[in-house]
C-alpha cells in the first residue's frame, strides 16, 4: 500500500486529514474549556463545601475527594488556558497534603479558594490567543 502523494501531502502525510484532525482536537479542547468555564462556579461552590466539612467529618472524611478534584481542576486548567486557576489549585493541593495526620487550616483553605474565584476571573479576562499551536507553524510547511 503505497502513502498519498501530490498536493497537498508532505511524506506521505495526507495535510488535509492532519488539517481535519487539527480541527477536530481543537474542538474538543473549546468543548472542554467552555464546559469548563460553565461549571467552574459550582464546582468551587464545591469545593469550599468540601472544605467545611472536614472539621466536622475529620480527616478521614472529605479530605481526599478534596484532594482529588483539586488534582483534577490543576491539570485541567492548566491545559486549557487557566494558568493561574492551576497555580492556586496546587496551592489548595499542597495545603490539603500538608494536613494528613495533623490539623487541616479551614481559614487558610478558604482563603486559597476565595483566590481561585478571583484567579478564574483574572484568566477568563486573558483567554490563550490559541490552544494548539498552528499547523503553518508546522515543520515542512508551506
Amino acid at each position: 500500500m503505497s502513502a498519498p502523494t501530490g498536493e497537498g501531502s508532505v511524506i506521505g502525510i495526507d495535510s488535509h486529514s492532519v488539517a481535519s484532525g487539527y480541527d477536530e482536537l481543537q474542538q474538543v479542547l473549546d468543548d472542554t474549556r467552555r464546559r469548563f468555564v460553565d461549571g467552574f462556579p459550582a464546582q468551587c461552590d464545591a469545593i469550599c463545601a468540601l472544605v467545611d466539612d472536614i472539621p466536622t467529618l475529620g480527616p478521614e472524611g472529605p479530605a481526599a475527594t478534596l484532594g482529588d478534584v483539586v488534582h483534577r481542576l490543576n491539570g485541567l486548567a492548566g491545559t486549557i488556558g487557566f494558568p493561574t486557576v492551576s497555580t492556586r489549585a496546587a496551592e489548595l493541593e499542597d495545603l490539603i497534603g500538608d494536613s494528613w495526620g495533623g490539623v487541616f487550616d479551614v481559614p487558610a483553605a478558604r482563603r486559597v479558594v476565595d483566590t481561585l474565584r478571583e484567579a478564574f476571573a483574572s484568566d477568563l479576562a486573558s483567554p490563550p490567543e490559541q490552544t494548539l499551536p498552528s499547523i503553518a507553524a508546522g515543520r515542512g510547511a508551506k
